[in-house]
């Protein structure tokens, strides 16, 4: 009986349902607002030496910077980030800001 209660409880979570983040490559990033219009916000999201924890790294800083803000949208669940326009003076070289979002394909 024991061994059947361990086997029914491991089938059980085995079945449970799970919704994976998705790998920070798949993130898109855009520019275009039409791009996210049938899509649901999941909140803003940015890149900056405090998301990378200040590690330095052998790759280019403009590369950089968007794959920090594709890894801080994915932990969100989305798969997409509409950039925001930087305000003079407010963003570094080393910062970008956008809101993630979570597109359903239709």
């Amino acid at each position: 009986m024991r061994l059947f209660a361990v086997v029914f409880a491991a089938s059980v979570v085995g079945c449970a349902s799970t919704h994976p983040t998705p790998a920070p490559q798949a993130v898109r990033i855009t520019n275009s607002r039409d791009v996210v219009k049938y899509c649901n916000s999941l909140g803003l999201v940015e890149s900056n030496d405090k998301t990378n924890g200040g590690a330095v790294t052998q790759m280019p800083v403009e590369r950089d910077r968007y794959r920090r803000l594709q890894n801080e949208a994915a932990k969100l669940g989305a798969d997409m980030v509409l950039l925001q326009e930087s305000t003079p003076g407010m963003q570094t070289d080393n910062e970008l800001r956008g809101e993630a979002y979570k597109c359903v394909l239709r």
